[in-house]
């Protein structure tokens, strides 16, 4: 399951890499649009979090017959996709701010701090609520 919840982040945050990557390449992105840009991708990461862990959690909790199971999935979704709002666009700005390409580092920053946070959420959460799952 922690698969997933990692999986879908980086999916997620790469996706907002490549258009901010592209912004900041062609000038229509600019460091003093730091904070709405981030604010903005954190929002849209919690609005898709939040879809995708309805459909997702419900599905876990009919496949494996555990409501806690499909919370425990639901919640590391949306918490990781809040991440992967928050680091996939604050990560290139982070490197333009210090010279160095954000297309050139950008994804395996990333990609590492979503897959580390995802299960991160996804076990640390079924550790909170071990004895709810089914044995």
């Amino acid at each position: 399951m922690q698969g997933i919840v990692a999986g879908l982040g980086g999916n997620a945050a790469m996706q907002r890499i490549t258009i901010l990557v592209r912004g900041l390449a062609l000038s229509e992105v600019e460091l003093k649009h730091t904070l709405p840009v981030i604010s903005k991708e954190a929002l849209l990461g919690l609005l898709q979090g939040i879809a995708i862990a309805i459909v997702v959690g419900v599905g876990v909790t009919f496949w494996q017959q555990s409501a806690a199971l499909g919370w425990i999935v639901a919640l590391a979704m949306i918490g990781n996709l809040v991440v992967a709002g928050l680091a996939g666009a604050g990560v290139p700005f982070l490197l333009k701010l210090l010279r160095i390409d954000p297309a050139l580092a950008s994804s395996v920053i990333v990609t590492t701090f979503t897959d580390c946070c995802g299960f991160a959420f996804a076990l640390g959460l079924g550790t909170l609520l071990i004895a709810y799952l089914p044995a």
